[in-house]
């Protein structure tokens, strides 16, 4: 009986080690998922934070693309005297000369913004002529001018003569890529 007995307890004291063991087991996997939950938990957070601030930035990219017309769309100097657009201030200038001085990326601290400038001349250099009927129309299309965010220009001149002229002295239009 005695022996039955130390089964009893044996089996007993396995139980209760199988026991511990189990509760120690699951105990330590309860915290492992816990662990694991929490950093779910702070990576959805954080992907939810950094979908917030792109959505934030929507605006920025309708006036990117607002702003700057797609290189793509640029194939012909038609294009880009399409693009100058200055008949709406009221200017003209002689087409026949006009040329593509240059084209380069726009960096910032080594890196591309993707934008290109191209620089656009009427004068076989890099000067772009614009005449208007009067001097009110060429003022008020060199502030225009002047306002552009997709054009850059270093100077610009007004000239007196048989007809008011403006001469912007490496126009470059800006385009993205």
């Amino acid at each position: 009986m005695e022996s039955r007995q130390d089964n009893r307890m044996l089996a007993m004291a396995m139980a209760a080690l199988l026991a511990a063991a189990l509760y120690n087991g699951g105990d330590l996997t309860h915290q492992a998922l816990a662990r694991k939950a929490d950093g779910q938990q702070a990576a959805t957070q954080r992907l939810a934070q950094w979908q917030a601030q792109y959505k934030e930035l929507a605006p920025s990219q309708v006036r990117w693309k607002n702003t700057f017309a797609p290189a793509d769309d640029v194939k012909d100097q038609y294009r880009l005297i399409q693009l100058l657009n200055i008949q709406q201030y009221g200017l003209q200038m002689p087409m026949d000369s006009f040329t593509v001085n240059d084209i380069k990326p726009i960096e910032f601290n080594g890196q591309k913004l993707g934008l290109y400038k191209v620089c656009i001349g009427n004068t076989g250099g890099n000067q772009l002529n614009f005449v208007a009927q009067d001097y009110q129309t060429l003022l008020a299309a060199a502030k225009q001018l002047a306002q552009r965010q997709d054009l850059r220009l270093d100077k610009l001149t007004v000239q007196a003569g048989t007809a008011p002229t403006m001469v912007v002295y490496n126009a470059c239009l800006l385009v993205r890529s």
